[in-house]
């Protein structure tokens, strides 16, 4: 198992009461063999700015910005160098657009947030960029249509959401746009 050791530079300020003082300034984690495996910053004991994480070889795995101890400003997660997801955040929940990529740097997903919920229309991409999925949310839940794609671009299938639940037709094509699958739903169930 690995062993960290964290070190603080700075000054120390007012502890709770009776207790040590905060941490204050630049907090270094070391982990296996010495390396550095998380530099953050602290303000009052709390995590203020930048965070960065390393992974085993020392290059950035993470980055993410802190506000009063809460998620707030861009986010990145790192793999060899390249992006693998970009966030943002506010007061601690998601806020805006999120991208996931593949490790050749396309994006393989698109998700609008407000306020920590999906919002909006999610999307899926195969690594060609095409549209693989659509999908609608409202407050989180899937609200409208979501619809599958073949890679020529043609809908696979189309189903329509209500507060979660499969409400109204759900349709399954064939690529030629023959329909291969047709059910009617009511509240997630199907209907007799």
């Amino acid at each position: 198992m690995a062993e960290a050791q964290t070190q603080a530079a700075g000054g120390g300020g007012a502890g709770e009461a009776g207790g040590p003082p905060a941490l204050e300034g630049e907090v270094v984690t070391y982990g296996d063999g010495g390396r550095v495996a998380q530099r953050s910053n602290l303000k009052a004991g709390v995590l203020e700015g930048l965070t960065t994480m390393f992974d085993e070889d020392g290059r950035v795995a993470q980055r993410v910005t802190f506000k009063n101890g809460l998620l707030d400003g861009p986010a990145v997660v790192y793999s060899k160098g390249g992006v693998l997801a970009s966030s943002q955040y506010r007061a601690g929940k998601l806020e805006g657009e999120t991208v996931t990529y593949d490790e050749g740097g396309s994006a393989v997903m698109r998700a609008p947030y407000v306020a920590g919920k999906l919002e909006g229309v999610v999307e899926l991409y195969d690594r060609e960029g095409r549209v693989l999925k659509r999908s609608q949310y409202r407050a989180g839940m899937l609200e409208g249509y979501t619809v599958e794609y073949y890679p020529s671009g043609k809908v696979r299938t189309r189903a329509q959401y209500k507060a979660d639940k499969l409400e109204g037709e759900s349709v399954e094509l064939s690529e030629e746009g023959a329909t291969l699958k047709r059910v009617a739903y009511k509240a997630g169930k199907p209907r007799q």
